[in-house]
């Protein structure tokens, strides 16, 4: 008979959805320490956990680190070189140590239908710029791109590889992005498929309905807890978007969702990561057209 201390594993581990639950928890956490202004709404001395990072380091920095640049501009690498530590070293490391690839969650090339969607990113990116310049400020107010800009497009490695790749992999319950990533491909032309149908698959959409599941979720072809993650993704994408410009702000968790969803459809993070530079070049690149 076997020792009541010696139980076997399946019965020892927590359910996938009660650790999913707990992982998002502390990542949410974990998250709120460095980027966003999220925590700031919680009641003292909670609120305090905002930027808490920076707040830590930021003495030693101002006195040692590029004591010749203006003081803002020592801030701004300051909160840059914490993103990069705390959200793409620091992560990618623990990964490692659990053995775990970072091809895993999202840090590898993406699959044939992520190079289509990096395509059509860049093609939606040019009327988004000009309905964003419309909505904002008028285009003399645009900014320069600097060596200050390229590092804030850099910065959006470790948001893109945090959030949108590890985040969204370690809630599912497999810990890791699926693969390989279920693609249904249209009928061929000779055989009578609609031309609709096959522009809706050559995008990864319109997926053949699969038993058990909601079908929206199988026309988009996703699981339930892939739908989940998702949603979960784009909420903390959402918080660290907290202190921004309202318009960001907004789009935030939509845009969060929607970067979510491309890695994992496309197995890794540089669609999103693609598409997110684009909405923000290509505006640029527009409104320096008509300056």
């Amino acid at each position: 008979m076997m020792p009541e201390t010696s139980l076997p594993t399946s019965r020892r581990r927590l359910p996938a959805w009660l650790l999913s639950v707990v992982l998002f928890i502390g990542l949410t956490v974990y998250i709120a320490s460095f980027w966003g202004s999220a925590a700031r709404w919680l009641p003292a001395p909670f609120s305090g956990w905002s930027h808490k990072w920076v707040h830590l380091l930021a003495p030693w920095w101002q006195t040692n680190m590029l004591p010749d640049l203006p003081e803002k501009q020592r801030y701004w690498l300051l909160y840059r070189s914490t993103d990069l530590v705390l959200g793409l070293l620091v992560p990618a490391t623990v990964l490692l140590a659990y053995r775990r690839k970072l091809s895993d969650v999202g840090l590898g090339a993406p699959n044939v239908l992520g190079l289509r969607l990096i395509a059509v990113s860049v093609l939606l990116s040019i009327p988004f710029g000009f309905w964003l310049l419309g909505t904002t400020a008028p285009v003399g107010a645009w900014p320069a791109i600097d060596w200050v800009y390229a590092l804030a497009l850099l910065a959006m490695i470790p948001e893109h590889f945090l959030i949108c790749g590890t985040c969204t992999a370690i809630l599912l319950p497999e810990r890791r992005l699926p693969f390989p990533v279920p693609l249904a491909e249209a009928p061929p032309r000779q055989a009578g498929g609609d031309r609709r149908l096959r522009f809706l698959r050559w995008l990864g959409l319109a997926q053949p309905h699969v038993a058990g599941r909601f079908r929206w979720l199988s026309w988009l072809g996703l699981t339930g807890p892939q739908a989940l993650a998702i949603l979960a993704s784009g909420a903390l994408f959402g918080m660290v978007h907290v202190g921004k410009a309202p318009l960001e702000l907004a789009l935030s968790f939509p845009g969060g969702i929607a970067v979510a969803y491309l890695t994992v459809r496309a197995h890794s993070i540089w669609p999103a990561l693609v598409a997110h530079w684009s909405m923000n070049l290509i505006p640029l690149g527009i409104a320096a057209m008509f300056r």
